[in-house]
């Protein structure tokens, strides 16, 4: 398991807090092979947001592109299993059930 942690502001941000909780509620319902499945979320009692995610092997597509150019096939392949994910997003929120079943 992975936990991601939000960065603590000086000050609360009750808007990025409401954000937070709303859509950590629909996260775990996600479930599409191209998205990282989200266990759990919460917030410790001085403010702390945190998600508990699956771990994955191999690095994030942010190091990927800060190692250099990525060759075209590459890339058009990296953005189809992006545009994938968004996808399920999109029909599992609309309630077509499981986003990799169609």
């Amino acid at each position: 398991m992975a936990i991601k942690i939000f960065p603590v502001r000086p000050e609360r941000d009750l808007e990025f807090e409401a954000r937070f909780h709303r859509e950590t509620k629909a996260m775990p319902r996600l479930q599409h092979p191209n998205l990282v499945r989200v266990l759990g979320s919460g917030q410790s009692a001085g403010g702390l947001c945190y998600l508990v995610m699956e771990y994955l092997e191999g690095g994030d597509l942010r190091r990927r592109l800060q190692n250099g150019p990525v060759e075209a096939g590459a890339a058009v392949e990296m953005g189809l299993q992006i545009c994938a994910g968004l996808q399920g997003c999109v029909l599992n929120r609309r309630g077509r059930g499981r986003a990799d079943s169609g």
